[in-house]
């Protein structure tokens, strides 16, 4: 039943009507309501303007209230980035597309900010829009594509009044339009609507323009979720086809994840997307290094207490900390600013926090917006156990260098993801699938490439519990060296022929290994040892968490029926490492007894059968090593048998290396300390006749040793040695024939004066006991020899 059809300035008096309603094309004509009298009016013709607002983000526009003082780009930097872009969108109409990426904090937020800024004052090119995606922001709507198209149509409204009508018709047509899916309403409220006043061959009502129509989308990796990030480009993607003759450039900034990566991949297949990597911005360390020091200035200038302010501040090692630091990534350096450019504080006090001078105040947090990101990042994680795991192997130190060239197989510098997918038994692609969430703060794009934080200031985010809380990797250093420790053995041992795992992932391993700057197969095993070394020493391990650890013994690099007389080499190869092991295991408190008791008969063994490898090769050597015992027992130093052992002449290189000895690569291959281990439990075992037996340093040994100095004493005066006819003094420690060092250390008789070599020869007459057939020897030489002696 209809009431007031057709009526005309019709008056109500008292009482309620609910639920009127208008009928299509129905009008209410100068309709009033006197006092006392309600009306509720349902179904009045609605523009569709209101349900476009109730779904605009207003937060995602770059000019927004809830974005106020949003991050963008320091005055006079990322210039070339910037002005790169800008060229693109006025100069290649066939580009459509346009990916701006890099990991987190490297400025892309502030580079799109500065873009749409300048964009929407230019007036070479329509500006339509721009959203900002933010997963922290408390609005909503900037966490989900739910908002996108409405917030994008309400910018178009702006920059293009004259689409208003044909947004309008969609809106009334579909009043749910906001519960289909993206790709209708980006077809039906921006690109049909475009289409309608853009000039064609049958319609327009905009005159034919060459204006560029750019639409950007900043942070499209804080979009919800991942389906839905390569659903919009695959939107975008369709759009651009379904609206190809506008002259659209659409700007997407992201982080490089790899699903997003894949969508573009995907793209390119069949369109041009130009790419911008922001970790190949060559200019971001001169513009973060200006954009500190500008900052610095103002405070000086500006800042309410400047005349407490040193003038020398800051200094120029205050700011390169900051600069390293940062890593090419303006996020540390603007969060460290932030923090020194408080009002209520000194700003060389607050510097002094940042640069760990001093400890930041109680509830003072200077890196708390850069922990946020990275605790932000982390959460997404999937299975964080294992990541954790892999990031903590990350954080470790490196091993201890190899002769001038750093072995650091598993430090940053080294490590790939191939490598150490194999050393932890991995698959191949394993590595990268566990870290697929990380690809913004872990750089390990190519596998055969070094992994490496992209952050310098992420570990140390990790190694302190206040700042990752549930993310800390401190507690975890210890089973990470343990969990290197177990690879490199596995690997050593199978290299030995004692093998423990599948030989197939090793044959892989070893061509992962050419990567290495070591210069042979051997070179690559004692690199193995002295890393296992490394991380064994270090690691925190129980029978249930490392089992090949706790039953570790040394001799399992051997092979079975050990020959000393057939493995000479594998003595060379294995007795110093295995002396730095030892050393390890007296120095550490981890299963000292039970370790020491599995290793060291075995080691000992292994030095008797050095001893005899070159017992009767060429008595030089053994006078070499009673000499060298002078410099143990009065100066102990790491480097005397390094010495010792360089100094020999070529001819017993000869000999001594054919024997299979190698000591020459040894001398190159270790470094002081390795050496000093061996050096030390050489002496201990020369020194005990039980141990060493025939090759104790006894009197013999020792009289011969000073024959050699007694003998390099005459002929430097012109003198003939007399009664050591029973003697061998060829082809050592004569001045013609000891080379100079390699190392560039010059240590060689031709430098000692006599005292020196008077001092030498006094240690050795007093190391050999009265009364002995050598003490008798020793006698007659010198009494032979006296006044020769006593006149020079």
């Amino acid at each position: 039943m209809s009431f007031f059809e057709r009526s005309e300035n019709s008056t109500i008096h008292g009482g309620e009507f609910t639920g009127i309603r208008v009928e299509e094309g129905g009008t209410f004509t100068n309709f009033r309501v006197e006092k006392g009298a309600r009306v509720r009016v349902e179904g009045s013709k609605d523009t569709g303007f209101k349900t476009l607002h109730r779904h605009v983000a207003m937060g995602a526009v770059h000019n927004s209230g809830e974005r106020y003082d949003p991050p963008r780009c320091h005055p006079n930097t990322r210039t070339a980035v910037i002005a790169g872009i800008k060229k693109w969108i006025m100069t290649f109409p066939e580009s459509k597309m346009f990916w701006l990426y890099g990991a987190a904090g490297a400025g892309k937020s502030a580079i799109a900010q500065v873009l749409a800024e300048l964009c929407y004052e230019n007036p070479d090119m329509i500006f339509i829009g721009a959203f900002f995606f933010s997963r922290t922001s408390v609005n909503e709507g900037r966490s989900n594509e739910k908002c996108l198209a409405a917030t994008l149509t309400y910018q178009l409204l702006q920059a293009i009044p004259e689409v208003k009508t044909h947004v309008q018709t969609a809106l009334v047509n579909d009043p749910l339009i906001f519960g289909r899916s993206a790709e209708v309403q980006f077809q039906e409220l921006l690109f049909k609507p475009l289409l309608s006043v853009f000039p064609s061959p049958t319609h327009g009502v905009i005159q034919s323009t060459s204006l560029p129509l750019l639409i950007i989308i900043d942070g499209l990796d804080e979009c919800e979720s991942r389906e839905v990030q390569c659903y919009l480009l695959e939107t975008i993607d369709k759009m651009i086809n379904f609206s190809d003759r506008l002259s659209l450039k659409i700007v997407v900034a992201s982080r490089p994840e790899v699903h997003i990566r894949n969508s573009f991949d995907s793209i390119k297949t069949h369109r041009h997307i130009e790419a911008v990597d922001l970790s190949n911005d060559i200019e971001v360390h001169d513009d973060i290094r200006r954009f500190l020091m500008e900052k610095c200035h103002e405070l000086k200038s500006n800042h309410w207490m400047r005349q407490h302010i040193p003038p020398t501040w800051p200094s120029e090692d205050s700011i390169e900390n900051i600069l390293v630091k940062s890593s090419s990534h303006f996020i540390y350096a603007a969060t460290a600013m932030k923090y020194i450019q408080s009002h209520r504080h000194l700003p060389h006090k607050r510097m002094d926090v940042i640069l760990a001078l001093s400890p930041p105040p109680t509830n003072s947090s200077p890196f708390a917006a850069l922990d946020t990101l990275y605790s932000h990042i982390l959460f997404q994680v999937e299975d964080m156990d294992a990541v954790i795991r892999v990031i903590a192997i990350m954080v470790l130190p490196s091993p201890t260098a190899i002769g001038q060239e750093p072995v650091k197989l598993d430090a940053n510098q080294r490590l790939t993801p191939a490598f150490l997918e194999r050393l932890l038994f991995y698959s191949p692609g394993h590595l990268e699938l566990l870290l697929t969430d990380l690809v913004s703060i872990i750089d390990m794009q190519n596998p055969a490439q070094q992994m490496r934080f992209f952050h310098a200031s992420f570990p140390d985010y990790l190694c302190d519990q206040t700042r990752s809380g549930r993310f800390y990797v401190g507690d975890l250093l210890q089973s990470a060296h343990a969990d290197l420790a177990s690879g490199f053995m596995h690997y050593t041992s199978l290299k030995c022929n004692r093998p423990t795992i599948e030989i197939e992932s090793f044959e892989k391993l070893e061509q992962s290994l050419a990567l290495y700057n070591l210069k042979t197969y051997k070179d690559r095993i004692l690199a193995f040892y002295t890393s296992f070394n490394f991380h064994y020493s270090r690691a925190s391990f129980t029978k249930d968490s490392h089992p090949d650890l706790h039953e570790f013994n040394f001799a399992s690099f051997f092979r079975q029926g050990y020959d000393p007389e057939i493995h000479k080499q594998e003595i060379s190869l294995v007795l110093m490492p295995y002396s730095s092991f030892i050393q390890t295991l007296e120095c550490s408190e981890v299963h000292v007894n039970e370790a020491l008791s599995r290793n060291l008969p075995l080691y000992q063994t292994c030095i008797r059968d050095f001893l005899c490898c070159y017992d009767g090769v060429h008595r030089g050597l053994a006078d070499a090593l009673a000499l060298a015992d002078y410099k143990i027992s009065k100066y102990t130093t790491a480097y005397t048998m390094k010495y010792i052992i360089q100094n020999l002449s070529p001819s017993v290189w000869k000999v001594i290396d054919q024997n299979g000895l190698h000591l020459g690569e040894w001398v190159e291959l270790w470094p002081a300390h390795c050496l000093f281990a061996f050096q030390e439990h050489l002496w201990e075992v020369l020194h005990d006749p039980q141990k060493s037996g025939q090759h104790a340093l006894d009197a013999e040994k020792r009289l011969s040793a000073l024959v050699r100095c007694l003998h390099y004493l005459c002929i430097n005066h012109g003198i003939e040695l007399k009664g050591v006819q029973d003697f061998d003094l060829t082809g050592i420690f004569f001045p013609s024939e000891i080379p100079r060092s390699s190392m560039g250390i010059s240590w060689n008789y031709d430098e000692l004066t006599d005292s020196e070599m008077m001092d030498r020869s006094a240690f050795l007459i007093s190391k050999i006991p009265p009364g002995s057939l050598a003490s008798s020897k020793l006698s007659s030489i010198l009494l032979e020899n006296y006044p020769e002696i006593h006149e020079s």
